[in-house]
C-alpha cells in the first residue's frame, strides 16, 4: 500500500470516521424509541437504559471496519507507526462501550425488568422483590464464571499473579456464552431463510399462504391468550372475595388495586380459585404473584390482538394485488380499507404486478449470494486461513486493498451478518407460560419491558456477533498465522482481537473448538431449516408453539382462518364505506413525500390509511331481521347517549320510552332502503346491532358500578364486543355469542325490564338498556346469534 493511502486511517481519520456514524447512531436510536415506545409505560430511567443499551451495542460494531483496516493496513512496510498510533485508542474505545454494555445487561435493565414486572404494591416492595430477583441470577451467573475462573487458572491459560488477565477471561468468557449460543441458532435459521423470504415476496400467491397460516396461528394464539386471561381473572375475583372475608384492610386494598388491573370484560366465574400460602391464608405475596400474572396477561393480549389486525390487512392488500394479475386490468381497484377506496394508477398496477416480484427476485438472488459467502467463510474456518475458501478474508487481506476499501467492504459484510442476526431475532416470540418477553409492535405500542428485553439482547450479543464476524475472516484473536505479522515478524492483531478475542483465547474449549464446533452446529441447522425440519418435528411432538418463523399450520385452522377472514372483510369494507365521511383517514394528497413514495412502491396499509383505523376492529351495522320495520330516527350524536348520573342510573328513561323512534335512537342498522327508510334484511345471517348500552362492572371491594359503553356484534367472531366510545378506538372486552343464553332480568335485577345478561358458560356479562323495548329488541337480536 502506498504512502498516499495512510491519511485514510491516520488519528484525525479516526474521529472524522467516528463522529458523523456515532451522531447519526445516536439520533437514529432516539427515533426508534420514540416509533416504537408506548410512552405511558415509559419512566425517564427506561429511556436512557434502552437508548445507551442500543448505542453502545451497535457502537461497537461500528467500529469494527475501522479497527480492521487499522490492522490489516499497519502490517504493510511503512505503516506500523499509524498502528501503534491509533490501535490502542480503539481497544479503549472497545473496553468503554463493552463496559456500558456488560453493566447495563447485568445490572441495570435486569433491575428495572425485574421491578417492571413484579406484581406488589409500594414502590419500596418492588425494588426489594427485583433485588432479590436480581441476585438469585447473579449467584447463578457467578457460580458458572468462579467455575471458568479456576479452569483458567487451574490449566496455567494466564500466570496466576495475572488477577486482571483471568478475572477479563472470566467476564467476557461468560458473557459470550450465551450471545454465541445465540447467534448460531440465529444464523442457522437465517442463512437460509432470508433470501427464501424474499424469494417469496415476489410470488404474490405463495405470500398470501403464508399470510393465511400467520393469521391462523396467531388466531389460535389469541384464543389461548383470551383463556389464560379469563382464568386469571377469575383467580383474582375468588381471591378477593376470600380476602373480604379476612376483613384486613391493607389486603383489601390490594386486592382492589388486583381487579383495577384486569383487563375490562372479564369477572369472576365458576372456574376461579383463589390463591392462597400454604397455610391456606392469603397474603400480601399470592396477591402480588396474581397483579403480575394478569399484567403479563393484559400485554399479551394486546400483541394478539394488534397481530392478527396486521395479518388480515397485508393478506386483504395481497388480495387487491392478485385480483389485479389479468395483463387486461390496467389499475388495481383498491377496497375501501386502502386508499380510501380509489383505484390505483396504472404505474402503480405495473410496479406491483410486473417490475416488484422482478425486483424482489434479485434481492433475493443477491441475499443467496451473500448467505453462500457466509457459509464458505465457516468452511475456511474449519479449512484454515491457507486454503482459501473464505472470499470475504480474501478480498479484506488483498495486498492491493486500501484501508478506505477495507472498512468499506467490511461495513457492508459485517453489516450483513447483522441484519442476518437482528432480522430472525425480532423474528422469535420469546415466550414463557404463554407470557410475551419480546414484543416489538410500531407505532408507538411495544411496553417498557419489551423494549428493555431487546435492549438487553442487543447488549449481549453485539461483542459475541463481533467476535464472530472477525473469525470470519481470521481476525479474532483464536487464529494464529503469517499473516497477522508484520514483515519483521511482528504480530499486531487487531484492537478487538487484543481486547476481546485473546481474553476467550485462554479459554480451552472456545480457544481450541470454536472454529469447528460452532461452523458445524450453524451448518446443521441451516440444512434443517432449508427443509424445515425442525417445525416439522415440533409439531409431530405437539408442540407448535415452540416453532420458529413461519409455522406450520393445521389444515382445518388454516380453513377456518379463511373463512374469518372473508367475513372480517365483508365486515371492514362494510364498515369503512359506511365511515368514509367521518373516518381518520389521512390522504395521499395530505401525507408527505416519503409516505407517498412509500404507498407507491409497496401498497403498504400504512401508507394508506391511519393506524388508528387499521387496529381497530371495524364491525358491521345493525341489520333487522323482518323483511321491514318502521324506519328509525337518526343516529344520536355520541355527546347525547346515555347520560347518567352520580349513582349510575340513567336519566330521562321515562321521556325516551315514548315512541319507537327514541326507543332506539342510538341503535344503528344496515341495509336501510333508500326509498323508505326501512330496514330490509340482505343476507340470511342473523341482523347484527350495535349501540349503547350501560355495563356492571365486576364485583369489587367498592361494589358494583353501571358504565357505558359501545357495543356491537362481530360477524366475523360472532362475538358481542365492546369499547369506552363509539370511535372504537380502545376495544374494552368481548364475550363469545354463539351457544351463549341471552337472558331477562338477573336474579339481582329487582324486576328491572331494561336489564339482560349474556351467559356463556360459567361467565355473564350483565347489560341495562335506556328502556324496556330497547332491552327487548337486543335480547331478540343476539339471540338469533346465539343460537347459530
Amino acid at each position: 500500500m502506498s504512502s498516499t493511502t495512510a491519511p485514510e486511517i491516520s488519528a484525525a481519520t479516526i474521529a472524522e470516521y467516528l463522529a458523523p456514524l456515532y451522531f447519526l447512531l445516536a439520533v437514529f436510536v432516539g427515533w426508534g424509541i420514540r416509533k416504537y415506545a408506548r410512552r405511558p409505560t415509559f419512566t425517564p430511567d427506561v429511556y436512557v437504559s434502552v437508548w445507551l443499551a442500543f448505542f453502545c451495542s451497535f457502537g461497537i460494531l461500528i467500529l469494527i471496519p475501522l479497527d480492521l483496516a487499522l490492522a490489516i493496513t499497519g502490517r504493510r512496510e511503512g505503516e506500523q507507526d499509524g498502528y501503534e498510533e491509533n490501535i490502542d485508542d480503539l481497544e479503549s474505545i472497545y473496553e468503554i462501550l463493552f463496559g456500558f454494555c456488560f453493566f447495563l445487561y447485568t445490572v441495570v435493565i435486569v433491575m428495572q425488568q425485574y421491578f417492571i414486572d413484579s406484581g406488589y404494591f409500594t414502590v419500596k416492595d418492588r425494588l426489594k422483590d427485583g433485588l432479590w430477583q436480581w441476585t438469585k441470577l447473579s449467584l447463578a451467573t457467578g457460580i458458572l464464571g468462579l467455575i471458568i475462573l479456576i479452569i483458567v487458572v487451574a490449566g496455567n491459560h494466564v500466570e496466576s499473579g495475572d488477577a486482571v488477565a483471568a478475572l477479563t477471561a472470566m467476564v467476557v468468557s461468560v458473557s459470550n456464552t450465551f450471545g454465541l449460543v445465540a447467534i448460531v441458532m440465529l444464523l442457522g435459521y437465517s442463512i437460509v431463510e432470508f433470501p427464501r423470504s424474499l424469494w417469496v415476496a415476489s410470488d404474490y400467491h405463495e405470500l398470501l399462504h403464508r399470510y393465511e397460516m400467520a393469521f391462523a396461528s396467531e388466531n389460535r394464539r389469541k384464543q389461548e391468550a383470551n383463556l389464560e386471561t379469563t382464568q386469571t381473572v377469575a383467580d383474582i375475583h375468588a381471591t378477593a372475595e376470600k380476602v373480604r372475608r379476612t376483613c384486613n384492610p391493607v389486603l383489601m386494598e390490594y386486592a382492589e388495586l388486583c381487579i383495577a388491573d384486569c383487563p375490562e370484560g372479564y369477572g369472576a366465574c365458576k372456574t376461579g380459585e383463589a390463591f392462597t400460602n400454604t397455610h391456606g391464608a392469603v397474603t400480601e405475596t399470592e396477591l402480588a404473584t396474581l397483579r403480575q400474572k394478569v399484567k403479563w396477561n393484559r400485554s399479551y393480549l394486546r400483541g394478539t390482538q394488534r397481530r392478527w389486525e396486521q395479518l388480515s390487512m397485508e393478506a386483504y392488500r395481497i388480495t387487491d394485488i392478485l385480483e389485479a394479475e389479468n395483463p387486461n386490468t390496467k389499475t388495481i381497484k383498491w377496497s375501501p380499507l386502502f386508499y380510501d377506496g380509489m383505484e390505483s394508477t396504472q404505474w402503480q398496477r405495473n410496479w406491483l404486478v410486473v417490475y416488484r416480484p422482478w425486483v424482489m427476485k434479485f434481492f433475493a438472488f443477491c441475499a443467496g449470494v451473500m448467505s453462500l459467502f457466509v457459509i464458505l467463510g465457516q468452511i475456511g474456518m474449519m479449512a484454515g486461513y491457507d486454503s482459501g475458501v473464505s472470499i470475504w478474508s480474501d478480498v479484506l487481506h488483498d495486498e492491493d486493498r486500501s484501508g478506505g476499501g477495507i472498512v468499506w467492504f467490511a461495513m457492508f459484510s459485517l453489516g450483513y451478518c447483522t441484519y442476518l442476526v437482528f432480522w430472525s431475532l425480532f423474528r422469535v416470540r420469546l415466550t414463557i407460560g404463554g407470557v410475551a418477553l419480546m414484543e416489538l409492535i410500531p407505532d408507538q405500542q411495544t411496553s417498557s419491558y419489551s423494549m428493555l428485553m431487546c435492549s438487553y439482547l442487543c447488549a449481549r450479543l453485539a461483542p459475541p456477533l463481533a467476535f464472530y464476524y472477525t473469525s470470519l475472516v481470521f481476525e479474532s484473536g483464536i487464529f494464529d498465522g503469517t499473516w497477522l505479522e508484520d514483515p519483521s515478524g511482528v504480530e499486531r492483531p487487531a484492537a478487538f482481537a487484543k481486547f476481546y478475542g485473546q481474553a476467550l483465547d485462554v479459554v480451552p474449549f472456545i480457544g481450541n473448538h470454536f472454529a469447528v464446533f460452532f461452523p458445524v452446529v450453524i451448518l446443521c441447522l441451516s440444512v434443517l431449516q432449508f427443509a424445515n425440519v425442525l417445525n416439522r418435528f415440533f409439531v409431530l411432538i405437539r408442540m407448535p408453539q415452540l416453532q420458529f418463523g413461519d409455522p406450520i399450520v393445521e389444515d382445518s385452522l388454516i380453513i377456518e382462518g379463511k373463512k374469518q377472514l372473508t367475513r372480517m372483510r365483508q365486515q371492514k369494507e362494510r364498515t369503512a364505506a359506511r365511515n368514509a365521511g367521518r373516518r381518520a383517514v389521512k390522504p395521499m394528497a395530505q401525507q408527505g413525500w416519503l409516505s407517498r413514495l412509500g404507498a407507491m412502491l409497496t401498497g403498504s396499509r400504512r401508507s394508506m390509511a391511519s393506524n388508528d383505523d387499521i387496529e381497530k376492529p371495524q364491525l358491521l351495522e345493525t341489520r333487522e331481521s323482518e323483511s321491514s320495520i318502521a324506519p328509525l330516527s337518526p343516529r344520536r350524536e355520541k355527546s347525547a347517549a346515555n347520560p347518567t348520573t352520580d349513582d349510575g342510573e340513567t336519566k330521562g328513561l321515562e321521556d325516551d320510552e315514548d315512541d319507537v323512534d327514541d326507543m332506539l335512537a342510538g341503535v344503528h342498522i344496515d341495509g336501510i332502503d333508500d326509498n323508505t327508510g326501512a330496514a330490509v334484511r340482505t343476507s340470511n345471517m342473523p341482523p347484527t346491532i350495535e349501540g349503547y348500552l350501560k355495563m356492571r362492572s365486576p364485583n369489587t371491594l367498592r361494589g358494583r358500578q353501571w358504565k357505558d359503553r359501545w357495543f356491537a356484534v362481530d360477524v366475523a367472531t360472532t362475538e358481542l364486543k365492546y369499547w369506552r366510545e363509539s370511535n372504537l378506538e380502545e376495544e374494552r372486552g368481548s364475550i363469545q355469542l354463539r351457544g351463549s343464553t341471552i337472558q331477562l332480568r338477573d336474579k339481582d335485577s329487582n324486576e328491572d325490564p331494561r336489564r339482560f345478561q349474556v351467559v356463556q358458560g360459567s361467565r355473564k356479562c350483565k347489560l341495562m338498556a335506556k328502556s324496556a323495548e330497547e332491552a327487548q329488541y337486543w335480547i331478540k337480536v343476539l339471540t338469533e346469534w346465539s343460537n347459530l
